[in-house]
């Protein structure tokens, strides 16, 4: 029994179980940028890109346009010579380029509403058979009860189809003339009754737009074509613009390869193309932040798009959202990939250092090389390891000797302490107190082999988080910590029960060991099914504003579910594979030597997993100020896990079959 005790806590895959981890790290650690990535298959798709393409308009440049000129071509009975007026000058095509812009979000018919507004022009136009061409442009029908037109408005080869040769000639020398640094959109405007067809003639003015570059995207792009752990990015851009407005962005920045005057179709098969020709891994990224984005967004292995929320149009259909409320833009982008390639790494070193860990463990505790104590100490100590590697991605880059400290903290704070004891210990004795110099010493080491192991089953457990995790999300640090203390005192003492149950009837074990395998699976489901419940009750009727008043009165959320939070605790404790952590004090010398573990594993149980909640609590409640939705989502979403996992533990109780060696404690 004791070697198949030391087995199986030598053999649990909890450190494998725990490998994922790095991946929520990772996914927490770009969140602090305003960025939210859509699970931990898109850190592996980011981590194996080698080319980005970059949309221009507001990925690359501010997106700002503002209306610097507009100069008419002029026709058989207008102006003589074409020359370029202040908007505030030429209203009546502000007001024609108004009035089609209405129903368009697109930056051009922004900065025409922009501009129409500084120029006080009315718009006095009622529109009719809008339509809104992706890639192309906008057009209408608007009359005033005077004046009627049909109204086309955008690209420069859009509306060159509806000019007569002479026209598109004079266009394009002026396009060719207005140099490099402008983006153009054109107006034209045809009258639609004979009367004013024959008076007016038709009206097409070209609009010029200035857009400034980010003061962040000249570093961005040098960073992503730098080369990290032996990698370099590819960068490209592809943009609908005309090819000297994106020619001339691209030389400021340091971009080589441009695709301009792209419809969104294009941007699509140009993705595709560079997945087979450009990218030496078959791994495409594109960056984009409007609607003709969308396709190619959702074409390339992962779509970044730069959006105002989650529920725009281009961040529906990306795999990476970067908020432009708070994000850094641009500038997150090499960190984001960045990240992920050091995701790549941490998860191959925890797979390994999991693997090594049990193989190494197993065999010896089956041959009885290894007691009971140092197969638990290996088990929960590596996935400790796993862990604490897999949080390196919070660490930032820049501060890497952060981690050495903690760790030589945490090496050296409790040997301090224990030195100071031991002088302690030594004084008392020289006195006469009758206190043994030896037994202070067993004591103390009990109580910090008490303490380790109920740290670091606390949280090792991946049954812990999946029960803690429904009762912090979406609370206050406060709540979420008194939550996990509560619940870590509730799951000792059902240990304590159970390991007192099991002295008293260890002469039975034997007879009754199938029974009490049955229900501990009962009892572990149970538990989960309760928590579940009651997360899923908290998750769906989840307001932020309100979590957070109310987490300034004082016992009103704290004691709301304290009763419920103990009881699953104790129930979640009575598992006879619980008691493996507290079986050494079973073997110790004394009984003051099994106290001191007793105590200081109780202890360390409830600090562990106070902090534990509470790590989760501020981190959903993170996500909560940024989107209320997510939070809700991913509450229900690890309540339905919980609820999951426990009805298949309790069917499996029912029926016999053992899913607690399969999943480890």
């Amino acid at each position: 029994v004791y070697r198949a005790a030391a087995f199986l806590a030598a053999a649990a895959p909890c450190a494998l179980v725990m490998t994922p981890l790095a991946y929520i790290s990772a996914i927490s650690a770009i969140a602090r940028r305003g960025v939210i990535v859509r699970g931990g298959k898109v850190i592996d798709a980011l981590s194996s890109c080698d080319t980005v393409a970059l949309d221009k308009t507001g990925t690359l440049t501010e997106g700002k346009l503002e209306c610097i000129g507009i100069t008419r071509i002029p026709s058989s009975n207008g102006l003589s010579e074409p020359h370029m007026m202040s908007p505030l000058e030429d209203t009546e095509s502000l007001s024609l380029a108004l009035a089609v812009s209405q129903g368009s979000t697109h930056p051009i018919s922004r900065a025409v509403k922009k501009c129409s507004a500084r120029a006080e022009a009315q718009n006095g136009f009622k529109t009719q058979d809008f339509r809104m061409i992706p890639g192309h442009g906008v057009e209408a029908v608007v009359e005033n009860g005077e004046r009627n037109y049909k109204l086309q408005f955008g690209s420069i080869d859009y509306v060159s189809k509806y000019l007569s040769e002479a026209s598109s000639r004079q266009l394009d020398s002026l396009v060719e003339a207005s140099g490099k640094d402008k983006v153009i959109a054109v107006l034209h405007a045809q009258p639609q009754s004979r009367g004013e067809a024959q008076s007016q003639g038709e009206m097409t003015s070209l609009f010029f737009f200035t857009d400034k570059v980010r003061s962040a995207s000249a570093t961005a792009v040098d960073t992503l074509q730098s080369v990290y752990k032996g990698k370099r990015l590819d960068v490209l851009m592809l943009t609908g613009d005309r090819e000297a407005n994106a020619m001339h962005v691209a030389d400021k920045l340091g971009i080589k390869k441009v695709y301009a005057s792209l419809l969104p179709e294009d941007k699509v098969r140009y993705v595709e193309e560079m997945r087979s020709d450009v990218s030496k891994s078959g791994h495409i990224a594109f960056v984009g932040d409007g609607i003709n984005d969308a396709p190619a967004l959702a074409t390339a292995d992962v779509g970044i798009a730069f959006a105002n929320s989650t529920t725009a149009a281009a961040a529906s259909a990306a795999d990476v959202i970067v908020l432009k409320e708070g994000g850094d833009h641009i500038s997150s982008l090499p960190y984001i990939f960045r990240v992920a390639r050091k995701t790549k790494t941490i998860i191959k070193q925890n797979l390994i250092l999991a693997v090594v860990s049990i193989v190494a463990a197993t065999l010896p505790s089956v041959a009885g090389k290894f007691p009971l104590w140092l197969s638990v100490s290996i088990h929960e100590g590596s996935t400790l390891l796993v862990a604490l590697n897999s949080l390196r991605c919070l660490l930032p880059e820049s501060k890497w000797w952060v981690g050495a400290a903690l760790l030589v903290t945490a090496l050296m704070v409790p040997g301090f302490y224990f030195s100071k004891v031991m002088q302690i210990g030594v004084s008392l004795s020289q006195l006469g107190l009758g206190l043994s110099l030896g037994g202070l010493a067993l004591m103390l080491e009990s109580a910090s082999a008490g303490l380790f192991a109920g740290a670091l089953h606390s949280l090792t457990g991946p049954d812990h988080l999946a029960a803690l995790a429904p009762l912090s999300m979406g609370r206050t640090t406060l709540a979420a910590g008194f939550l996990g203390g509560l619940w870590g005192f509730g799951h000792s003492m059902g240990q304590l029960f159970f390991g007192a149950l099991f002295i008293l009837l260890k002469s039975k074990l034997t007879l009754q060991l199938d029974l009490i395998e049955n229900f501990a699976g009962a009892a572990v489901g149970l538990t989960l099914i309760a928590i579940g419940y009651v997360g899923y009750k908290e998750a769906k009727n989840f307001n932020f504003d309100r979590m957070r008043k109310e987490g300034g009165k004082k016992g009103k959320v704290l004691s709301k579910f304290s009763l419920a939070t103990f009881g699953t605790g104790f129930l979640h404790g009575l598992s006879p594979d619980a008691i493996f952590p507290i079986l050494p004090a079973i073997t110790m010398n004394t009984k003051a030597c099994a106290f001191a573990f007793v105590v200081s594993f109780l202890f360390g149980t409830i600090a562990s997993m106070a902090s534990y909640t509470a790590f989760i609590g501020v981190g959903s409640s993170a996500l909560a100020q940024k989107s209320p939705d997510i939070t809700r989502k991913v509450s229900m979403g690890s309540s339905f896990v919980a609820v999951f996992l426990g009805v298949a533990l309790v069917l499996s109780a029912i029926f016999g079959i053992d899913l607690l060696q399969m999943g480890g404690h």
